[in-house]
């Protein structure tokens, strides 16, 4: 950032050339662990008769129907998957480095 503002950058500049681009993999970090716990309060909520996948997998456990437990928590895993993949994808495009995953 010194070195932007040595050779006469711009405050906007700076910003969009120095401070976001250093600040991304720690931006991204913080997506991915918003995602993550989203995902994981979808089976508490569940609790509260808030629909979604987290109501198939209480549902499922309540009536000891491992079939719909199994495919509710397959559908969690896999948009956490999803979610990890996406974000590797952004950190090399931004700037290369990884991430820390949850």
């Amino acid at each position: 950032m010194e070195a932007a503002i040595a050779f006469g950058s711009t405050p906007w500049q700076v910003l969009w050339s120095a401070q976001i681009p250093l600040a991304m993999p720690i931006i991204l970090t913080g997506l991915n662990q918003t995602i993550v716990f989203a995902l994981g309060i979808s089976l508490a909520t569940s609790m509260i008769a808030v629909p979604g996948l987290g109501l198939i997998v209480l549902q499922g456990v309540g009536h000891l129907d491992v079939g719909l437990a199994a495919v509710g928590g397959l559908g969690i895993v896999l948009l956490g998957i999803t979610d990890e993949l996406i974000n590797e994808a952004l950190s090399e495009i931004a700037g290369g480095s990884k991430t820390v995953g949850a």
